[in-house]
């Protein structure tokens, strides 16, 4: 068994990854869809530890778990306080060995497993993804996905299970990847205690996946309700395991699909696309690269696919660009370095590579870096010769949904078992109830920013030196009262193209010069950034070019409001747009400023002249909040902001961006119907601002009555009454404003029964004097999620974000613990008393309602 530790001091806490060697394309044929069955029975547990157990520990602590069948692996993973490691390496040990595996848990579980594969195809768009995969992959492990054919499921039993556990859960066939808040000697020597009793075991080998070469593109043609038509132009190619001719098709395929290159100059700035996206789809022994476009209407698929093809004719003729090449490689070669900024995203990265792949990152960064122009072109005339199939989707018409590609292209099964209600008894062994008796109180944030003015821009920095890479995000507040009537969306539309470049640098050399850096940029109402340290001093002029003296080059405003404007056309066929837009105008009065929303014909009446007007007056410092996190100096930093952004001013006085409070709304009630047998309801209120002194007994209320799986409404709508799949309060704090919703799925039949339950449990919260211990249990849940939750770069930096933008104090985070204290059983109450209003809950419901 490989251990492999990787020491990150980012925050006290760690990730654990278990990885076996196993997954769907090892399966045989008839006993489908069990590696990721066997993924949820792993939840089961043993003897020792049951599932409500697990669910107790976990809880208890704060952390989160989870695991992933994909066609080559599954992984369980853990992120708990760096304390617990032992006891999550012992109960990984234990069922390694012990797994229950008994057939009543099983016959529970199945219909868990059968549900993720029946909503899997709902969506026709998904269904289209499905089954293109499968024409590309076909008669290989690879051509159904991690969930597997349903009838496979459905006669499975333990035993087939069991075979499976027996055959590939065994130590030798897995790598266990600890990232966090460690010691490597210490975890190591833990590990050799823990691990080195359990037995290994003859591991079969894994089958060979042939490449498909029919003599013509396979065809997968439908009809789906969906707003655009879509064109999936699909190659297969070899897998991680053919090496160097990988790499070069990866850098392809990000070519493709990058703002610079022809591909996209023939395809969506000539106006035949609206969208183009190129997902690579790298498994261990096979691969697929799709080319997929929303093709923009007025034009078809067989035009964007001819210009595609004509594009990739002239690149392997001509020759790749090296600029482009150089701009790929580079950028690919920072993720490598960019993973470590996050503790969750580098034991995964770890995962893969040291477990699945065989490989260290050093060798894969040699390997990105190795690829040259030719070998792209070599590679794009090899395996790009001819599409291996064509997916065409056709709208339809009617009640339209998303489309969602992601998921069915890759074939994984990513499960969400830290969401689910936990069945039966809590039986846990002696060291995980020592676990959950220990108190988070020893535990310290080490974020603590330095804060200063730069022209009235707010910025927060804090120093972080895991790694010699720096993390900016920002927010520019503005209003949409801002836009002139008959113009709405001017203020988004000039939002979003400030990251078109501006200043003395033009969008391209902006991009060529960010592509040497491997560095990121992104510049509208959110900033994003992040770079190597030593570039940090290159990346603000040009967001300085862009907040001070935007370009909008008409080429892509011509783009951006032709996206816009489409979108836009047919945001309204779209249920899931409804259903939030029907919830905003039931809660905010008429007037408010966020009901105000753009229509294709108020963006049409936009022109360049407006968007610069409006960056002139909006777009300004005061209303801007920067933090930037990683390895700086803050002086340092404050001397290159004040340089390239100290003369910074807005034209004429500033205009106030606070939005109005809520007022109290009368109940009411508005309804989707659509199909399929599940009511999703949403019941909402005003809150509070995240200033209010009273959100600390506000959010240990939220936390007792919805906002956890042992919570009184989940308790009551699902474990005793089962009225409900799944139930939640959510808090939801701005600087000036807020709201509290109520939302779960149920049967029609039992829709008002639920409903009454919540009101109930609602008025108990204003009613009932609450144990002490379980307000204490919520405080040290809510604080010990604050710890968790600063795993990474970019988290550190939303945090250090919101100090700023809701005007809390630099230290925060560093005594949270202590803005709890005097939260108590009466405060709680009071807090009920005072903002929870269940006569005034306006309501929203999508399903077969009425039926």
């Amino acid at each position: 068994m490989r251990i492999v530790v990787v020491e990150s001091h980012l925050a006290p806490i760690v990730e654990t990854g278990m990885w076996y060697h196993f997954g769907s394309s090892d399966e045989t044929p008839g006993k489908t869809g069990l590696a990721h069955a066997l993924e949820h029975m792993m939840f089961r547990g043993t003897s020792h530890l049951s599932y409500a157990g697990l669910e107790d520990f976990v809880s208890h602590v704060s952390g989160r778990f989870n695991a992933q069948t994909n066609e080559d692996y599954t992984r369980f993973y853990f992120v708990v306080p760096s304390r617990s490691l032992e006891a999550v390496m012992r109960l990984e040990a234990d069922r390694m060995q012990n797994l229950s595996l008994n057939a009543a848990d099983w016959d529970l579980e199945r219909k868990a497993v059968l549900n993720e594969i029946d909503d899997s195809t709902t969506s026709p768009t998904a269904k289209f993804f499905f089954d293109l995969r499968g024409e590309l992959a076909q008669g290989s492990g690879y051509a159904l996905s991690a969930l597997g054919k349903r009838e496979d499921v459905a006669r499975a039993t333990v035993d087939d299970l069991r075979a499976y556990y027996d055959r590939w859960y065994a130590p030798n066939n897995a790598t266990f990847v600890v990232v966090g808040d460690v010691s490597a000697s210490a975890v190591f020597a833990l590990a050799e205690k823990t691990f080195s009793g359990i037995a290994q075991r003859t591991v079969p080998q894994h089958p060979a996946i042939p490449l498909p070469a029919p003599p013509a593109p396979l065809t997968v043609t439908e009809r789906a309700q969906y707003p655009f038509e879509v064109v999936d132009i699909a190659y297969a190619v070899p897998g991680i395991d053919a090496g160097a001719v990988t790499y070069a098709i990866q850098n392809l395929g990000l070519l493709i699909n990058d703002e610079l290159s022809p591909f996209y100059r023939n395809e969506v700035q000539s106006g035949i696309a609206l969208f183009g996206d190129t997902i690579t789809d790298f498994k261990e022994r096979a691969g697929a690269v799709h080319v997929v476009y929303v093709v923009a209407p007025g034009h078809s698929a067989a035009e964007v696919r001819a210009a595609f093809e004509s594009t990739l004719a002239a690149l392997v003729r001509n020759g790749v660009s090296p600029d482009l090449v150089e701009r790929v490689r580079s950028r690919l070669v920072a993720d490598n370095t960019y993973a470590r900024n996050s503790v969750e995203d580098f034991s995964e990265e770890i995962g893969d590579l040291y477990g699945i792949q065989g490989m260290s990152i050093a060798e894969d960064t040699a390997k990105t870096a190795a690829v040259t122009p030719e070998m792209v072109r070599a590679a794009a005339a090899t395996y790009f010769a001819k599409p291996t199939a064509i997916g065409d989707l056709q709208p339809s018409g009617g009640t339209l949904t998303e489309l969602t590609p992601p998921r069915a292209l890759t074939g994984g099964a990513s499960d969400d078992f830290a969401s689910r209600t936990p069945e039966g008894a809590v039986i846990e062994p002696d060291y995980i109830r020592a676990e959950i008796a220990q108190r988070v109180g020893a535990m310290q944030s080490r974020v603590h920013p330095v804060s200063f003015s730069i022209a009235g821009m707010r910025v927060l920095v804090q120093p972080v030196r895991d790694n010699p890479t720096v993390v900016m995000h920002g927010f520019i507040r503005t209003s949409p009262a801002f836009d002139p009537p008959g113009k709405e969306g001017l203020g988004s539309t000039t939002l979003d193209l400030l990251n078109y470049g501006g200043g003395a640098t033009n969008f391209e050399a902006e991009q060529k010069l960010l592509g040497q850096m491997g560095a990121v940029l992104n510049v509208g109402g959110r900033i994003g950034a992040v770079c190597y340290a030593k570039d940090f001093d290159r990346i603000v002029p040009l967001l300085a070019g862009a907040l001070m003296k935007p370009a909008f080059p008409q080429n892509y405003l011509t783009i951006g409001l032709r996206q816009a404007s489409e979108s836009a056309a047919r945001a309204d066929t779209l249920p899931e747009y409804r259903f939030e837009r029907l919830f905003e105008e039931l809660l905010l009065p008429k007037g408010d400023p966020e009901l105000r929303q753009p229509t294709p014909q108020s963006l049409g009446r936009v022109t360049r002249e407006d968007l610069i007007a409006y960056a002139k007056r909006y777009i300004r410092p005061e209303a801007t909040t920067l933090s930037i996190v990683g390895d700086v100096d803050p002086e340092h930093v404050r001397a290159v902001l004040t340089k390239a952004l100290g003369e910074w001013k807005g034209e004429g006085p500033a205009q106030s961006v606070a939005l109005p409070p809520i007022p109290l709304p009368s109940p009411a009630l508005r309804a989707i119907v659509t199909g399929g047998d599940t009511i999703v309801v949403r019941l909402g209120q005003p809150g509070i601002a995240r200033g209010n002194p009273d959100y600390y007994s506000l959010a240990v209320a939220n936390e007792i009555l919805g906002h956890s799986s042992n919570s009184w409404l989940m308790t009551e709508m699902r474990w005793k009454r089962g009225l409900v799949y799944g139930v939640e309060s959510a808090l939801q704090t701005g600087p000036d404003r807020g709201t509290i919703t109520f939302e779960f799925n149920a049967s029609p039949a039992n829709l008002r029964a639920a409903l009454t339950i919540l009101r109930q449990q609602i008025r108990r919260m204003q009613t009932d004097l609450i144990d002490d211990g379980q307000v204490e249990g919520a405080k040290q849940t809510l604080v010990a999620q604050t710890f968790v939750r600063q795993s990474s770069y970019a988290d550190i930096a939303d945090d250090v974000l919101s100090l700023g933008l809701n005007g809390l104090p630099a230290d925060y985070y560093q005594h949270v613990a202590d803005r709890y204290v005097g939260v108590t059983p009466f405060t709680v109450r009071a807090a009920a008393r005072k903002y929870f209003q269940p006569d005034h809950l306006v309501e929203v419901y999508q399903g077969p309602v009425g039926h």
